[in-house]
Formats: C-alpha cells, sequence, structure tokens
C-alpha cells in the first residue's frame, strides 16, 4: 500500500468518477483506476461498484473512506511538522549584558526566546561597554548591549532607548552639597573607570561646555571596584537612574538633582556580517520587540 493509491481511492470515493479524480490529482484516469485495483487486491476488497452513472462506494469502501481520510490528515500534518523541522532555528547564542538583568528585561526575552525557539540555547555574559564592543568585533559573543554613541562601522546598532543619568554623591556631602552647583560637585572626588566609560563621557562633556573639569578621580579597575567605592562612600560617580535609586534606598549615596537632566542611549550592537544568522537575527527582533512594549505602571 502506498500513499499515491489512497490518494486515488479518496479522490475517487469523493467526486464518484474516475476522470474528475484524475485531474484533480493532476494524473490519468488509467493511473488511477490502476491504484485502486491495486488497494483491491493487496487486501481482497471491493471497494466501488462500476455503474454507468459512475462509481459508488461499496459497504467496504464506505468503512475505508474514513480511514483513508485520517491516514491522509495524519500525512498532511506530517508534512507540516516536517517543514518546520527544517526551519526551525537551533544553536548556540551568548549576549553581552552591561546592567542589572531586571533593568536590560533579560527575563521575558528568555522567556520569549525559549517559548517559541526552543532548539537555541543562551549564555549571558556580564560585561561593560567597552568589552561588549571588544569582545563582539572579535566575534567572542553574538550580541550585546552598549550604553552612548559610538561610530564603527563594523556593527549594526539597534537603538533600544534613551537612558536617564543620576549624579550619586557620598551621603556625608547631602547637607552641604544638596543645592550645590556643578562647580562644588566637580570639586569632589569622582569614580574615574579605568576603561570606557559612556555615563562619565556624557558629564565631561557637559561640564566641558561650562570650562569645568573633575578636580580629583580614583581610578576603579572593573565594576566591582567601583561599587565597592560607591558602598563605601568613597567618591561620586554617575550612574543609570534605577541603580542609583537602588543605592540611594540602601542609604549609600544621595541624588543630586540640581543640574539639567542627562541622558544617553541603549543599544543592541551585533556584527553586520552576522545580520543574517538566523539566531542572531531571531533574538536581536526579541530584544527590539521587548524594549517597544510600554513600560508597567
Amino acid at each position: 500500500m502506498e500513499l499515491h493509491q489512497i490518494k486515488s481511492f479518496a479522490m475517487v470515493a469523493q467526486t464518484r468518477n474516475l476522470t474528475r479524480a484524475a485531474e484533480r490529482l493532476n494524473t490519468t484516469p488509467p493511473s488511477v483506476s490502476t491504484h485502486i485495483r491495486q488497494l483491491e487486491e493487496e487486501f481482497n476488497v471491493t471497494l466501488f461498484h462500476r455503474t454507468p452513472k459512475g462509481m459508488s462506494l461499496t459497504p467496504q469502501g464506505q468503512v475505508l473512506e474514513q480511514k483513508a481520510g485520517e491516514i491522509l490528515n495524519a500525512a498532511r500534518e506530517f508534512s507540516l511538522a516536517a517543514r518546520d523541522a527544517g526551519r526551525q532555528i537551533m544553536g548556540n547564542l551568548k549576549l553581552g549584558i552591561n546592567a542589572d538583568p531586571g533593568y536590560l528585561k533579560i527575563q521575558p526575552i528568555v522567556h520569549e526566546l525559549f517559548q517559541n525557539y526552543p532548539g537555541l540555547n543562551l549564555e549571558v555574559a556580564a560585561l561593560n561597554t567597552r568589552e561588549i564592543l571588544k569582545q563582539t568585533a572579535r566575534d567572542k559573543i553574538d550580541l550585546g548591549y552598549v550604553f552612548g554613541r559610538h561610530e564603527d562601522d563594523r556593527f549594526e546598532f539597534r537603538e533600544l532607548g534613551r537612558v536617564t543619568l543620576d549624579i550619586v554623591v557620598p551621603p556625608e556631602f547631602e547637607k552641604t552639597h544638596a543645592r550645590a552647583g556643578w562647580q562644588e560637585i566637580a570639586g569632589l572626588t569622582w569614580i574615574q573607570p579605568a576603561s570606557l566609560c559612556p555615563f562619565l563621557d556624557q558629564v565631561t562633556a557637559l561640564l566641558a561646555g561650562k570650562n569645568i573639569k573633575l578636580a580629583r578621580t580614583i581610578t576603579a579597575n572593573d565594576d566591582i571596584t567601583k561599587t565597592a567605592f560607591i558602598n563605601k562612600g568613597i567618591a561620586a560617580t554617575v550612574l543609570e537612574r534605577s541603580e542609583a535609586r537602588a543605592f540611594q534606598k540602601q542609604g549609600k549615596v544621595f541624588i543630586w538633582n540640581n543640574h539639567e537632566p542627562i541622558f544617553t542611549r541603549l543599544s543592541l550592537i551585533y556584527l553586520k556580517s552576522n545580520r543574517n544568522h538566523p539566531g542572531i537575527r531571531t533574538l536581536a527582533d526579541i530584544i527590539e520587540k521587548m524594549w517597544a512594549r510600554p513600560a508597567l505602571k
């Protein structure tokens, strides 16, 4: 028994006519007739009565018509599943993150990815913007979040949103500097990251326009050291707003807000040479979709 024989049987049962069945199957009446005869001989049954008005199902044929329909439906479902499996995106992806996973919407992104693309695996690496740029350029990570503006033709940039920045100062200065101006705040000790810092770049650019420079800096070689400096109240710095508020809630800093708004941008990057990679494109689309959704109140 072959699938094409069952197709011929089901079509003759539907049309009650060999010629019309052959037309719909894009074959010839003799071929359809041969398929019917082969089934009848293989299973020792009579499927149709041949009459001047056409083909009518025998009682045996009526029983088998339903089964033929079930077989053909199952075959269609198998075909669809096989095509989907052939299109299924599979592989391992590495995503660089430069801020708190909650802020970067990692939980809903992972949920969406694993629910709809079970063939993809994801590794998340906590890095700063400089490292994400460097490792993406070397193809060590596939995609990454970066703060700030970067002119680099190697990368595809998908801008996700504007980031509000806050100046945080050791709490001991709250009484004396809450209403201070930029000159006084710049006169405090500031944390100076050893590598690229888009947040501090925004502040120094703003101060340059006022002809003001940071008076003293203390260098932090990594984010762990920077966080330790903040926790110990050693120096002022600039943070993304939600992070700044978290430190303020813990009593580690006070947010100095006697200044104009300061913003930077958050983007997702990957190599232009990888823009057609199915997995990278899929994850980038999911991240962009999550950031396009309005925030819950």
